[in-house]
């Protein structure tokens, strides 16, 4: 009974480790450039710009439009997804931006895609919330109580067995 137990609980502990792997194609069906905005204390705006659909190895440039402010850079990943995290420049403006990353394209020609963006900050309210956290500790829960069903189940066997031969 014992070695059914942990062969039980080898194979859920297997499955709360593995993760389905991800399809990507290469290069992707469309250009992309998203921008990910955080406002965190003392309205400190913080961002993860990520753009897709260039060539492998290439650098891309990021520039913040209403004033032309440079961001920084990255090396396109394997994949042609070039990312940068950073913190928004403290002078800029609440309002309306675009986000413009530019590079090569995988054909060699050259890239260029834009996202508009909002940046403002109020700080006397609450950043709302969305969303959920929950998804990691309920796969827990659940997978614990796959476990324990099939523990009562061992058990029962273990009962009626034992009950059949006295």
């Amino acid at each position: 009974m014992l070695k059914r137990l942990s062969v039980i609980v080898a194979v859920l502990a297997s499955l709360v480790a593995c993760s389905a792997a991800q399809a990507q194609q290469y290069p992707p069906a469309s250009n992309v450039l998203s921008v990910d905005v955080q406002v965190g204390p003392n309205c400190r705006v913080t961002y993860r710009v990520v753009a897709r659909t260039y060539r492998p190895g290439t650098t891309v440039t990021f520039t913040l439009f209403s004033d032309p402010v440079r961001l920084g850079s990255a090396i396109a990943d394997g994949s042609g997804t070039a990312t940068l995290e950073r913190t928004f420049p403290v002078k800029t403006t609440p309002g309306t931006h675009i986000v413009q990353s530019s590079g090569t394209a995988p054909d060699g020609s050259p890239l260029t895609v834009e996202s508009t963006i909002r940046v403002g900050c109020n700080d006397s309210a609450p950043l709302a919330r969305t969303g959920s956290d929950l998804a990691g500790p309920l796969t827990r829960v659940g997978i614990a109580a796959v476990a324990a069903g099939a523990l009562a189940v061992l058990v029962a066997r273990k009962r009626r067995a034992n009950s059949v031969t006295a």
